[in-house]
């Protein structure tokens, strides 16, 4: 591709595009936003209008077949992205997609199957891993030399209060579930449930590929518990993961008393900890190297990881980059995503995840 700007549409004016990535992209050096695409019109309007798109669509077809459109971003619900993903590699465009990949490993499998037929890129926006405090985190792993003894990883908020206005238009959009067929439900009604939302696919993927990332390895088993909401979505879920190695991983992820964001790592007698580390934030940032009664703060710099994430990926369309992670990552998240809410759904037991990874 001659082009020195990757021109990138959006399928899905949701939240995480207009306050984080769109804003991302139209920073960058080497990537544009120039389309938008909701299901509903207005919505789509509106999220151009704002954000100074030229291009709003109705449809996520129409943002497919328009010809200036180099890539997607895919900011859709969870189960909505292994379709939206296969379609837009068979419209030969690059595919940006929300994390977790898709809603299992052999979906993420069939993305990445379209996307090498078309020579199309695909890449799981685990922004995350671009901040550069997230490199210094495995240097310091490193730098010790002895074996891990345990991570633990958190990432849970405290839900907001819930207003009588609120509670009315939840139960009206249950009743319209119910009686309007799945296939014409508009995005913004859908359920949780059927979206693939939940603690574990919105919070807890990030813990899990902290945990691999971390350890360099899949897991070999998994066990969880979840707390569940009245239509089958988990709230809150805490799990544990065991890596080859013998290392351990517990954490939590969704509702709870207090907002978190935390990566503690063992290493010999050394504690690494990291707070706010998925979304830290436009500040320094930092890591605490405990030892004892010994403290070292590791201080780094300001960064956007959303913009860096943006552009490893345009690099990699406009010149052949290769991708610092692949379809290998996302289908082993996906599979000890899947082994823990089995193990949640059948009260903790441990489930291996090598099976499901096949």
């Amino acid at each position: 591709m001659a082009a020195s700007r990757l021109r990138i549409g959006v399928l899905g004016a949701s939240r995480i595009g207009f306050k984080a990535l769109v804003p991302a992209i139209q920073a960058s050096r080497n990537a544009e936003v120039v389309a938008v695409a909701s299901r509903d019109g207005d919505r789509a309007r509106a999220f151009a209008a704002q954000l100074g798109i030229a291009r709003p669509y109705a449809t996520y077809e129409a943002l497919l077949d328009d010809p200036d459109v180099d890539a997607v971003y895919v900011s859709l619900p969870t189960a909505l992205h292994g379709e939206w993903g296969v379609r837009a590699a068979e419209k030969h465009k690059h595919i940006l997609c929300e994390k977790p990949l898709a809603t299992t490993a052999p979906e993420g499998r069939a993305m990445q199957a379209a996307a090498d037929a078309r020579g199309v890129i695909l890449m799981e926006a685990f922004m995350y891993r671009f901040h550069p405090r997230t490199t210094r985190l495995l240097e310091l792993v490193r730098s010790h030399g002895g074996a891990m003894s345990g991570i633990h990883s958190a990432f849970t908020f405290v839900p907001p209060a819930i207003s009588i206005f609120t509670r009315v238009r939840q139960k009206l959009g249950a009743v319209r579930r119910r009686i309007i067929p799945p296939a014409l439900w508009p995005e913004r009604v859908a359920s949780a449930v059927d979206l693939g939302r939940g603690a574990l696919f919105g919070l807890g993927s990030y813990c899990v590929d902290l945990g691999r990332l971390l350890a360099g390895s899949p897991p070999i088993d998994a066990k969880a518990v979840a707390t569940w909401s009245r239509n089958g979505v988990d709230e809150h879920l805490t799990g544990s993961l065991r890596f080859p190695s013998g290392v351990t991983m517990d954490f939590e992820c969704g509702r709870a008393t207090g907002a978190r964001q935390t990566a503690r790592v063992q290493v010999s007698e050394t504690f690494l900890t990291a707070e706010r580390c998925f979304v830290p934030g436009r500040g320094p940032t930092e890591i605490l190297e405990e030892r004892g009664t010994s403290v070292t703060r590791h201080t780094i710099d300001p960064q956007d990881q959303y913009r860096l994430m943006v552009e490893h990926f345009a690099d990699a369309a406009l010149m052949g980059t290769p991708l610092r992670y692949g379809i290998a990552d996302s289908a082993a998240n996906l599979a000890a995503i899947a082994a823990l809410y089995e193990s949640a759904r059948s009260g903790g037991r441990p489930v291996t995840v090598q099976t499901l990874i096949q």
